[in-house]
């Protein structure tokens, strides 16, 4: 194969939305018993963990929310765990149990923001009691597997919980493509508010990385990082091969979603597309190239002669020196 390449396009979602209609369950919790086990919201980037004001980061959720003309999210149930308001984990369990299970839109969005287990990111409640992703899973499991289940983690480690989906995932042996998530319902969304070594900071994640856009007439979570605090965005659902819904899907055992998703991000694979002769005849490829041989990538297309399927997964091909029109938007829509 010869001749140039085009690209790299970018293998990567940099928000995640929420356009179609979902009910939310929004959990508030400040577990001021023991800070050596559950870490508080950062309040200045010192690390200063100080409660904040309880009342004005709901209201700031709450507000986001509401943001949306189209109420696409709405919180159904508001549940406090702060001081003067505090509840146990059976008790929120309780509620989350009966959420789920009640469901009746296409999805069901839970949005936890307050402390983080350290280390895990898990939800932290009185009694030095946690709810983990492992057991919001079951839970998903038993009450409203098929269902799209959002889950909006913003507290110390929270992207903790992105990783444990990732790890479930290829512990399953599911593909890393929707089309193989939705053979198996399991149509999970995580948005983390920070990394999984990162302590969140008070009400930033609300105020900055969660947006209403008239573009997409929907919520948008993530895209703004810096250096103390970066939001992940993990769709478990997204279609990550050329085809459409209803297409036989392109993705194998070799996809696996820790290659998807690396170092507290989507990891970003590269999309090029090769023209050149096959055999005599002008051809094209489109080519998933792995970022760390990118470069041997492109020294063997510059030498004149390469075989592409030895550097990474060909996603579509086919004759001619361009790709049709409709192939070509396929690919700039979906990467």
């Amino acid at each position: 194969m010869n001749d140039v390449t085009q690209g790299p396009y970018r293998y990567s979602a940099d928000y995640g939305t929420l356009e179609y209609t979902q009910e939310c369950l929004v959990i508030q919790s400040m577990n001021l018993e023991n800070p050596l086990v559950c870490q508080r919201k950062a309040l200045e980037l010192s690390g200063n963990s100080l409660p904040g004001d309880c009342k004005s980061e709901l209201e700031l959720v709450v507000s986001k929310l509401k943001s949306d003309p189209h109420r696409l999210l709405k919180a159904n149930r508001i549940i406090k765990n702060i001081p003067g308001e505090e509840k146990d984990k059976n008790y929120i369990w309780e509620e989350l149990e009966l959420f789920l299970r009640n469901c009746t839109k296409q999805g069901a969005t839970v949005w936890y923001f307050g402390d983080g287990q350290h280390d895990t990111g898990n939800w932290c409640f009185r009694g030095e009691t946690f709810i983990t992703f492992s057991e919001i899973l079951q839970l998903y499991n038993s009450c409203c597997k098929g269902k799209i289940l959002t889950l909006v983690t913003d507290c110390p480690f929270s992207g903790q919980w992105s990783v444990d989906c990732v790890t479930e995932m290829d512990k399953q042996r599911i593909p890393a493509c929707g089309h193989h998530t939705r053979d198996k319902e399991m149509l999970i969304k995580v948005y983390a508010s920070c990394g999984s070594d990162q302590i969140a900071r008070e009400a930033w994640f609300a105020s900055n990385a969660v947006t209403y856009s008239e573009d997409i007439q929907a919520l948008y979570f993530g895209g703004k990082i810096t250096e103390n605090q970066s939001p992940t965005v993990y769709d478990f659902t997204r279609l990550r091969c050329c085809k459409d819904p209803y297409e036989k899907c392109d993705a194998n055992d070799r996809w696996r979603w820790s290659d998807a998703f690396l170092n507290g991000g989507i990891r970003r694979q590269r999309l090029y597309l090769v023209r050149g002769k096959d055999r005599g005849r002008e051809a094209w490829h489109y080519v998933l190239i792995n970022p760390d041989i990118v470069g041997e990538f492109l020294k063997r297309i510059e030498s004149g002669t390469v075989d592409v399927a030895n550097f990474g997964q060909v996603v579509r091909s086919g004759w001619g020196k361009d790709p049709p029109e409709d192939v070509r938007q396929r690919f700039i829509n979906r990467f």
